[in-house]
């Protein structure tokens, strides 16, 4: 379900689902493809242009272990 969120932006541990409503058929579509590396240049794209999407390459440890949060 995609979700409208308005600020502030939730504690620690919180969903922060209170300040969100659905959106309801609302298509999105990638209107550019391009390469960015690092936390910083993706927090740089974020602010400057809105949400990104990523993929990762994974090993089957991560595959076969991943749970969710931070995996080391």
């Amino acid at each position: 379900m995609c979700r409208d969120c308005q600020g502030p932006p939730p504690a620690e541990g919180d969903s922060g689902l209170e300040n969100c409503a659905a959106v309801t058929d609302t298509k999105y579509y990638v209107s550019e493809y391009y390469e960015v590396k690092g936390v910083d240049q993706m927090k740089a794209e974020l602010y400057a242009h809105g949400p990104i999407s990523c993929g990762i390459h994974v090993t089957k440890e991560f595959d076969n272990n991943y749970n969710g949060g931070i995996f080391s």
